[in-house]
């Protein structure tokens, strides 16, 4: 990548951006009712592992498919979890889930 991006920060790490993910994610029983340790922990990592993959997202619709992805990647315990989850992705605006 050329030296263009350097200095910008990506969205995706973006405090809002990941308050946003860890909002959504706890809207679920089984993340919401996670030991907070594993919780905390599993979400570090899903955060890291993405950005590793994705270090460059400055823009808004690539934020919303990453996003997306990461809040699919999450545990999910019932078919109750995907009603709330599918219902709040398309709240954010964030299609084809």
């Amino acid at each position: 990548m050329s030296n263009f991006n350097q200095g910008r920060q990506n969205i995706y790490i973006h405090p809002q951006n990941q308050q946003l993910l860890w909002n959504t994610m706890n809207k679920t029983p089984m993340f919401s009712n996670m030991n907070p340790q594993i919780k905390y922990s599993w979400f570090k990592g899903i955060i890291q592992q993405f950005y590793n993959s994705n270090q460059y997202i400055y823009d808004a619709a690539l934020l919303q498919q990453i996003n997306k992805e990461t809040i699919v990647n999450r545990p999910i315990e019932n078919d109750e979890e995907v009603v709330v989850l599918s219902s709040t992705i398309g709240f954010l605006g964030i299609k084809d889930v």
